[in-house]
């Protein structure tokens, strides 16, 4: 485990900027509320005066619209460069020197994510994609390991139409968390896919796609807390054993217990791949919380630096399947 507090002594000096800049788009956020709030009361007191003097009702439905619009883009864009300002200083600045700070070989990109393609790949989830957002990727090598893992939100859409002939558009989360994927160096003949016991949704596309004629039947394995947790299935039931050791076994048993019972790990090619579920944005600016917070700095590199023990927790960086 790392030491948080020496981290945050590293990237203490690079925190006067961006404080800096957090500060003058605080001030800016306030300003628009002030803003706001003088809208606001000046278009109830006119939308009152054309109703109750004037008479007419029309003219005070249109002034509190017309003042309504005008509250809200005053809110959304007056401080909304100072604000992105922030945020890029922030993600490009602390959160890439607390990367380096953790592993020297690591690369943070904060608007660069996993392709869509690479996230189907995976085979978890089986629902089409109407859209896609990956951002937050980290690349590093870790001993022999080459890793890369990011936030990804897939969703699909549904539409409904009332009896009026009106259509509602409902965004639906097929996947919401972070896609981790590593090098195995080897290339399986086969494909193996290990999900949550409880799990309803269907293996997925590439297995009956790109492996047409290979079975794909639920293996039983040895551990009965790993039966417990999880389901396996695979298109070769001997390289699964041959893969899924008791001691790898163990292992994702423990990576249930860091990562949440939504986990889904698959293998195929010369990767490994893992999502794991999460609702929040984990490497978004709190505008209300100091640059200086140690507490921050310490909740970025702990979050940043479990997805980098996850080599560790499989001891993927022991070759004994390496490539020919």
């Amino acid at each position: 485990m790392s030491n948080y507090h020496d981290i945050y002594q590293q990237v203490k000096p690079g925190l006067n900027q961006i404080e800096a800049l957090r500060l003058a788009a605080l001030k800016k956020k306030r300003e628009a509320q002030k803003i706001v709030f003088i809208i606001v009361g000046l278009t109830v007191l006119i939308a009152l005066i054309a109703i109750s003097i004037a008479s007419n009702q029309v003219a005070g439905i249109v002034v509190a619209g017309l003042g309504l619009i005008s509250a809200f883009l005053t809110y959304s864009y007056y401080p909304s460069k100072a604000i992105k300002a922030y945020e890029f200083d922030f993600k490009n600045k602390l959160i890439r020197a607390i990367t380096k700070a953790l592993e020297p070989s690591a690369s943070y990109y904060p608007y660069r994510g996993i392709s869509q393609s690479s996230f189907e790949n995976t085979g978890h989830y089986q629902t089409g994609i109407d859209r896609y957002n990956s951002e937050d990727c980290f690349e590093a090598k870790l001993g022999s390991t080459e890793v890369r893992f990011s936030e990804i939100h897939a969703e699909y859409r549904t539409r409904s139409t009332d009896s009026k002939g009106r259509t509602t558009t409902t965004w639906h989360d097929i996947f919401k968390g972070v896609l981790f994927i590593a090098d195995f160096h080897k290339n399986f003949n086969t494909w193996l896919s290990v999900r949550p016991d409880n799990e309803s949704v269907p293996v997925l596309g590439w297995i009956s796609k790109k492996l047409q004629g290979m079975s794909s039947s639920s293996i039983r394995m040895e551990d009965p807390e790993f039966e417990k947790h999880f389901k396996v299935n695979a298109g070769d039931d001997q390289q699964a054993r041959y893969i899924l050791t008791p001691d790898m076994q163990q292992r994702l048993v423990k990576l249930r217990a860091s990562y949440g019972s939504g986990i889904i790990i698959s293998l195929k090619d010369s990767n490994i791949y893992i999502t794991a579920p999460n609702n929040h944005n984990l490497y978004e600016p709190n505008i209300n919380v100091s640059s200086f917070s140690q507490n921050q700095v310490t909740r970025i590199a702990q979050e940043i630096e479990c997805y980098f023990k996850i080599v560790k927790m499989l001891n993927l960086n022991t070759r004994i399947w390496t490539k020919e």
